[in-house]
């Protein structure tokens, strides 16, 4: 009988020993936003955004230059008494004047729009999601969740892959940019 007994406890305790050895799933936590944040700046998309702020300023600056250097002709032209081409470079300014608001409402439209648009861009949300594939592949994560997930509780820092996908972002924009 007591052999009957430890027999019986033997199968039950196997399959209760396969229950615990299986591997639990290793889960990870990121924290989205700090990324777009903090990577945000060294994204291609962001330089692609500064160039265009750049050509922005350049141009503004020439139409500038250009309407300061047509004020110095008319100032030329008045004390000279050629009250004609006065008149034409006084329109000329006006004209450039013109010219300079609409450009002006224009680029800003467009770079406010691309800035908006920029943390939301197909490109931007690729690279980061690449990045979060290599580090859960590479560290053997099975799930990977948002921290601003409602259902998330709490969780370990050792679980938190943020700064590690932050670091190979940052590491390929350093690359990208050499």
């Amino acid at each position: 009988m007591k052999k009957r007994y430890i027999v019986c406890a033997i199968f039950l305790l196997i399959p209760g020993l396969f229950i615990f050895s299986e591997q639990l799933s290793k889960i990870g936590i990121i924290d989205l936003s700090k990324i777009a944040s903090q990577y945000f700046k060294e994204s291609r998309a962001y330089r692609e955004l500064e160039t265009m702020i750049e050509k922005y300023e350049d141009e503004k600056n020439r139409i500038l230059e250009d309407i300061s250097q047509l004020e110095t002709r008319k100032i030329d032209a008045e004390n000279e008494g050629n009250d004609i081409l006065s008149l034409r470079l006084e329109n000329e300014i006006y004209n450039k004047k013109e010219y300079l608001k609409e450009y002006n409402l224009i680029k800003y439209t467009q770079i406010k729009n691309k800035r908006e648009k920029l943390s939301e861009s197909e490109e931007f949300i690729k690279d980061i999601m690449r990045e979060i594939d290599y580090i859960a592949e590479s560290e053997g994560y099975s799930v990977i969740m948002k921290s601003s997930d409602p259902n998330i509780i709490w969780w370990n820092s050792e679980v938190d892959i943020t700064d590690l996908v932050l670091e190979r972002l940052m590491q390929r924009a350093a690359a990208a940019k050499n």
